[in-house]
């Protein structure tokens, strides 16, 4: 039997991937039913060093040979609300290789500013619309991007906590939650995935009910006996 990869509490990914195969197998279900236009939205929660980033790194291993798949792992940091809503629309441009001047041109004839993160630019301003329409219409131009016929998009957000901390950046979760609903019942097939803390739904529950609708939670337990014996 060889040394369980997975350290706990260290932060550090384990060398290889062991295990997982029912986690794995509810991935690609909910990713199956998402293509064939029933999306879904998962936040994988459980306690620190369970393996939760190792498990959203294999699924999007697994995925990304598929055709007409586009997946984006966003690692979410601690900021205000712009830092964090700048941070998701830049990741997701640079991961799926838009076109940055004739994605931010199409942003900008919708009449939504965002900064960049890197300074490019100097505006804070919150979109003049509302977040939530504006949030919307950028992800239904980075659908629209995409390429091909029947498209998935999946949005992988790891460390779902780090943005729960305030009320201002926890607002991100209820924006994403109504562009989620309006984008899917208009027929975009876009997938959610979040990893989260063990007490991540307490923490949602408290400030966001209506969240909880749409995000199921799916709890990361310990590898099982044969799991670790595998490894």
């Amino acid at each position: 039997m060889k040394n369980n990869p997975f350290r706990k509490r260290t932060g550090i990914l384990p060398s290889y991937f062991t295990g997982r195969e029912n986690e794995l197998n509810e991935l690609k279900k909910v990713y199956n039913s998402t293509k064939m236009g029933v999306p879904g939205h998962l936040i994988l929660y459980g306690p620190k060093g369970i393996g939760k980033t190792s498990l959203l790194l294999k699924f999007q291993d697994e995925i990304n040979h598929l055709d007409e798949v586009y997946s984006v792992r966003i690692p979410l940091m601690e900021g205000n609300f712009e830092d964090v809503y700048s941070l998701i629309i830049e990741k997701c441009s640079d991961t799926l290789d838009i076109n940055i001047g004739h994605f931010w041109e199409k942003i900008s004839s919708l009449g939504i500013n965002i900064p960049f993160i890197g300074g490019v630019s100097v505006s804070r301003e919150i979109p003049k619309t509302s977040p939530v329409v504006a949030f919307e219409k950028i992800l239904n131009v980075i659908y629209d991007e995409l390429g091909s016929d029947n498209p998935v998009l999946i949005l992988l957000f790891d460390d779902l906590q780090r943005i729960m901390g305030n009320d201002e950046t926890m607002k991100i979760l209820s924006i994403l939650q109504n562009a989620l609903v309006e984008l899917n019942l208009k027929g975009k097939n876009i997938m959610f995935v979040a990893t989260g803390s063990e007490d991540i739904f307490n923490k949602i529950q408290d400030k966001l009910d209506s969240a909880v609708r749409i995000f199921e939670p799916y709890l990361i337990g310990p590898l099982s006996y044969s799991e670790v014996c595998d490894a």
